[in-house]
């Protein structure tokens, strides 16, 4: 009698599997065996790895993009680096020209310079504190309380609960903590263990009755305003009042005053901001810098107390404490820099910076000149002494040598801060690439979700139950089926985004239209991806169903009483998975094409937010100047559909069951 028991063959090494004896140790499951057939697959690896470094750069893009996406500065525009100049043999560094008033220059006229070398130094315009007093830094704005004024502070620990959130506005009683109130109307600032509460010096004229005049000095107590329901706004300080068209401003630090003699002439504008050192009348000028009011025959300089939030770097933090003259606005970042190696040359308030070669010829005690300072020559002009000029360009003629600054025949500025360049408004291409990568794979995800989601279930139902059923369900799906997807999306944009009722709050159409506002322009293309993406997974669901519904495991489960939606989930379902994932990865590419498709001909995200496709449509229209511009949106995209497709033949042979053991 011959026994149907295998037998494992005796050896030292108990790890070695075999096929025949999946319990043996070492033995992989169906899962774990197609991960390592994947893995061997050096392509499919690439595919993944190219997809998981676009995943974390679109997660975390507003860390690895610092510059943002809609940040314009038309002096930047179509600016490159210098490795990507070198790449392209069309592109050439352009002169650049430094403005330097306010500045002092520290280069010398025809000095050559390296990438980095300062050459105009702003630190002379940093701010100080006009007196002492407390900063109060909000989002847009600091402020300079004067230590006139008492400001309230109270000590808070991590225990204490707070009634009131960091720059929240609050009215003299409000509650801020326990039975602690607010003293006076504030802006409450939260720093560390303590609270401080910025005063409130400015009101809005709309619906009241102004009380006061301009220029008047007002006391503790004082009647401001007085509301549309009778209420007062007190005075909550001393200090000068300054009416405006909008506003009733209560100025803390007392104003200068100048009485202008009669027959003086004013040199200065009424409501206009002076610079310290601006003359006011005859010889008389403003020792600070602040906003000019005339009245009769009186100037008054109202000190700045507030100051916008720029590009210059702040240096005192929010409610700290200051002394007159203490550094409140760092200008050296204004400093200017070489951004590239080249020869300098200075007109005026201009600092020219050329990477091209300059001619250059030494003087002696008898050479004759024969051009003049800043003459623009061609090519054959005499120069000094037998001297001609072999470029064209502008002279520049010093005490020891005359140079010839060429012509720029350059195409782009050269900026090294942007890693890639930026573009015709001077948005910055890295920034708009890594968040057009969030555009592009929310598209290459939102199809196979739904799939998923709607045409997994749809088509393993239709499979399994047959008959009328499914002849029902497949004529619905090829009834959508029978509608391009591409042209659903583009007749939803039509209506929601054209038509006569998306102008109109309130209906359906309009609601719409603010959603998609809302997402940047990527709803309809998303709405459009969703309703018929499911459909071909769909299909594919009922034909595997319709093929494992007669095997032999089916037929036993049944026998063993198992109900229906047990054999479809427990048993057909993780024998179908393999087909369907491998379907679903070899589509991704296509609704990613989608999505750049329609950004390309204009009908897809809407400005400023990026995506590939938009950044390649713009590209596009300076290709022949800057195709740098196009080249790396391009190359992202072509990356992207890359590897979607080598990962999903890479799962196609790793999900075989046909192939599970075999290297």
């Amino acid at each position: 009698m011959t026994s149907n028991v295998t037998t494992t063959p005796e050896t030292d090494n108990n790890d070695v599997a075999y096929l025949d004896d999946p319990n043996s140790a070492g033995s992989k499951g169906y899962w774990a065996d197609a991960w390592g057939r994947l893995t061997r697959n050096r392509m499919a690896v690439l595919g993944l790895i190219i997809i998981i470094v676009n995943m974390l750069l679109a997660i975390f893009a507003p860390v690895v993009a610092i510059e943002g996406i809609d940040d314009q500065n038309t002096e930047e525009a179509n600016a490159a680096p210098a490795w990507v100049i070198n790449l392209f043999p069309i592109l050439k560094a352009r002169d650049e020209t430094f403005d330097s008033s306010g500045g002092e220059v520290l280069a010398i006229m025809g000095q050559q310079v390296n990438e980095g070398d300062l050459l105009i130094d702003f630190a002379g315009d940093n701010l100080t504190a006009s007196v002492a007093g407390t900063v109060f830094v909000d989002a847009r704005r600091f402020y300079l309380i004067p230590d006139t004024i008492e400001v309230a502070r109270f000590d808070i620990s991590d225990s204490t609960r707070l009634s009131v959130s960091n720059l929240d506005d609050v009215v003299a009683g409000d509650t801020l903590f326990g039975d602690t109130t607010a003293p006076y109307d504030g802006v409450v600032h939260i720093v560390n263990n303590q609270l401080a509460l910025q005063p409130e010096t400015t009101w809005r004229r709309d619906g009241t009755e102004v009380q006061v005049e301009n220029l008047q000095t007002v006391a503790v107590g004082d009647v401001l305003l007085v509301r549309e329901d009778g209420t007062e706004v007190l005075a909550p300080f001393a200090g000068t009042i300054f009416v405006t068209r909008n506003n009733v401003e209560l100025a803390l630090i007392p104003p200068l005053e100048f009485d202008v003699p009669e027959g003086s002439e004013i040199e200065i504008r009424d409501g206009r901001e002076v610079d310290a050192g601006t003359v006011l009348f005859d010889d008389v000028t403003t020792p600070i810098t602040g906003d000019a009011f005339i009245v009769d025959n009186k100037i008054y300089i109202r000190q700045s107390e507030q100051w916008l939030l720029g590009d210059s770097g702040l240096t005192v933090s929010d409610t700290q404490s200051v002394a007159a003259g203490d550094a409140l606005i760092d200008t050296s970042n204004r400093n200017i820099y070489a951004n590239m190696s080249g020869t300098v040359f200075i007109g005026g308030d201009d600092v020219i910076l050329t990477a091209s070669d300059v001619q250059r010829y030494d003087l002696s005690d008898n050479s004759v000149i024969h051009v003049a300072d800043e003459q623009v020559v061609s090519i054959g002009e005499p120069l000094a002494d037998d001297v001609t000029a072999n470029i064209q360009g502008t002279v520049y003629v010093t005490d020891s040598e005359v140079l010839v600054l060429p012509v720029s025949t350059g195409y782009t500025p050269l900026r090294n801060k942007y890693p890639i360049g930026a573009d015709y408004l001077g948005r910055d291409l890295w920034s708009r690439l890594v968040f057009g990568a969030r555009v592009s794979l929310l598209a290459a995800f939102i199809g196979p979700l739904v799939s998923i989601l709607v045409g997994m279930p749809y088509g393993l139902i239709s499979g399994y139950f047959g008959g009328a059923v499914d002849n029902w369900m497949m004529r619905f799906v090829d009834l959508m089926y029978a509608f391009p997807t591409l042209l659903l999306i583009i007749l939803l944009m039509a209506f929601f985004r054209s038509s006569a009722a998306s102008t109109q709050p309130g209906t359906f159409v309009y609601q719409m239209g603010e959603i998609d506002r809302a997402t940047g322009g990527v709803f309809f293309i998303f709405l459009g991806i969703g309703l018929t993406s499911w459909m071909r997974l769909a299909r594919l669901t009922r034909g595997q169903v319709l093929s494992a519904r007669e095997t032999e495991y089916v037929t036993a489960a049944r026998a063993l009483g198992q109900s229906t939606g047990q054999i479809m989930i427990r048993h057909i379902l993780p024998n179908i998975l393999g087909p369907i994932v491998i379907s679903e990865t070899l589509t991704i590419p296509t609704y990613i094409r989608f999505e750049a498709f329609l950004s390309f001909i204009g009908l897809g995200v809407n400005a400023p937010t990026p995506s590939w496709g938009n950044m390649i449509s713009d590209g596009a229209a300076v290709l022949r100047n800057y195709p740098h511009e196009a080249l790396f949106p391009a190359l992202a995209l072509f990356l992207i559909m890359f590897a979607f497709n080598f990962l999903g033949d890479g799962l196609r042979d790793a999900l075989d069951p046909r192939l599970r053991g075999v290297d």
